[in-house]
């Protein structure tokens, strides 16, 4: 699927694409490129109920706990662990009522950690995002 982003004053085209993964412990919003690798992954898991994020293109820093996911102009900051193993940078964040509003209704999604950033990319579309939402409100409330 082809995407638009907003880059400084200028539309650019991103060939990304949004999905959903889920299993017993919760669910995942993917953004991939267009071979399919993951650039961002956002998920709600369950007992206890967390948000968590990663981004495969980030490189840990050891002083940086603050990654910062920005929907529209509105900030959000996850707790890094650069001591976690896999690729790119992990963090997680209690899962937000307010985050969750303003993913169904964003028109850009970006993610900050140090001097590297990621985005602006177009959010998932209406319907994946309300889906994604709907499945962490309810971790929260099974927890």
């Amino acid at each position: 699927e082809i995407s638009l982003g907003l880059v400084g004053s200028e539309m650019c085209i991103r060939d990304s694409s949004w999905g959903t993964a889920s299993n017993g412990e919760g669910i995942a919003l993917l953004l991939s490129d267009a071979s399919g690798a993951p650039i961002l992954r956002l998920g709600c898991i369950r007992n206890p109920a967390i948000m968590t994020l990663s981004v495969d293109g980030f490189t840990p820093i050891g002083s940086e706990e603050r990654l910062t996911v920005g929907l529209d102009d509105t900030l959000f900051v996850f707790v890094a662990d650069p001591t976690a193993s896999g690729p790119g940078v992990r963090a997680q964040a209690d899962i937000s009522a307010e985050f969750l509003a303003r993913l169904e209704t964003a028109t850009s999604i970006r993610a900050v950690y140090g001097t590297q950033e990621l985005g602006p990319h177009v959010p998932p579309p209406a319907g994946v995002a309300a889906g994604f939402a709907a499945e962490c409100r309810r971790a929260v409330s099974v927890s």
